[in-house]
């Protein structure tokens, strides 16, 4: 079949949605089907027209504060005809300008239409919406235009032949059924081939450490993590950060280690920059623990890479963290630093709980399973 995705970020741009639709366009291409992506120049530094067996093809419009810039029109031409000769259109992601500006479109497209979903917007209150004055009015905006949003759009859904969430627990899914639309199937999110085959070896620190793999940005809030950190009883322990790239929160994160020394004590902390691919998957594969603690999340990847590596993860309550198995599910830094230093002191049950969730990834979180779910969901609901 010939595929053609619209998404608004991907490859060399990295975050979570990017690394999904990358693995999920190069397994088709792997097994036999052609496919082209479009995606936008926003922010980007290279062109290239194929990536590994992939076609690229680029519109300049994104989203800024929630409206959409660039060429609209441009970008609706380019897609239809490049649908022409496309079995599947497949449109990654709502509350995105590659997915928003298609929406009106849809009807006139005649292949096959798939809304590949990582959830949708949260309405509801928790208690880091109200952490500052600034945060609030953030909240108060976002839930009053995605309101008017959500309530303008399900005649366009309609229009998809497959819906996909990543989970039975998506407040996507919970949506589309409210409003009566019932092509729905879970996919969820993989790890990659490298990360289940990658060995416990060319261990990059002497010392036990925990893990933080996340791009530097605050409502990832990687302070949660150093805060924690500093709180545990673990002085010999190391804590690594690897993010995308150097921003104003990891500077702001070295400050507030050089605060945290002062009032704990020094400890050994590393920040780290677009580091390699393979680099990163060693830091995985001999973590004792990874850890995240994101604001917002839906269902984060890298606790997929975590726990396809055995390694456990702990992290904060957010999206569907609390479903996936092999870790700790934490609502506090006092939390986290409780199951840092468990993790530590009892490692047998760490390992023990790490091998718990690579069994479970093993059986359902590789790629292969993951895309083979979706040509059969196409092939089942698509007609």
């Amino acid at each position: 079949m010939k595929f053609l995705f619209t998404v608004a970020t991907y490859y060399p741009l990295t975050d979570g949605v990017q690394m999904v639709t990358q693995y999920t366009a190069e397994e088709l291409v792997r097994i036999g089907h052609e496919v082209t992506v479009i995606t936008s120049t926003h922010r980007r530094t290279s062109f290239e027209r194929e990536h590994n067996g992939v076609k690229l093809l680029y519109t300049d419009i994104y989203k800024f504060h929630g409206i959409i810039k660039g060429d609209k029109r441009k970008y609706i031409d380019l897609v239809t005809k490049e649908v022409e000769d496309k079995d599947v259109l497949i449109n990654v992601s709502l509350q995105t300008p590659t997915t928003d500006v298609l929406l009106p479109e849809l009807g006139k497209i005649s292949c096959k239409k798939v809304l590949y979903l990582h959830d949708i917007h949260d309405f509801w209150w928790h208690n880091t919406d109200t952490d500052s004055l600034k945060r609030i009015i953030s909240k108060l905006y976002y839930n009053f235009s995605y309101g008017i949003y959500y309530m303008r759009i399900p005649h366009y859904i309609r229009q998809y032949n497959l819906i996909t969430h990543l989970s039975q627990f998506d407040l996507s899914i919970k949506y589309m059924r409210k409003q009566g639309i019932n092509q729905n199937v879970v996919i969820g999110n993989a790890a990659l081939d490298s990360v289940f085959s990658k060995q416990k070896k060319r261990k990059p620190c002497t010392e036990d450490y925990f893990l933080c793999v996340a791009n530097y940005a605050s409502h990832k809030n990687q302070l949660f993590v150093l805060k924690a950190f500093y709180q545990a009883n673990l002085l010999n322990a190391r804590m690594v950060f690897i993010g995308r790239q150097e921003n104003t929160y990891s500077q702001f994160l070295r400050s507030e280690k050089t605060k945290l020394d002062k009032n704990f004590g020094q400890r050994k902390v590393d920040f780290f920059v677009d580091l390699p691919r393979e680099e990163t998957e060693q830091y995985i594969a001999n973590a004792n623990a990874m850890v995240l603690g994101s604001r917002i999340e839906k269902f984060p990847v890298v606790l997929v890479e975590s726990i396809a590596s055995k390694v456990p993860f702990i992290a904060t309550d957010t999206g569907s963290v609390r479903y996936i198995p092999g870790g700790f599910v934490v609502r506090s830094e006092e939390e986290m630093a409780y199951w840092m230093e468990f993790v530590l002191c009892n490692k047998t049950s760490a390992q023990l709980l790490g091998e718990s969730g690579y069994e479970y990834a093993i059986k359902n979180m590789t790629v292969k399973s993951k895309v083979t779910g979706l040509i059969e969901a196409i092939s089942d609901n698509c007609i």
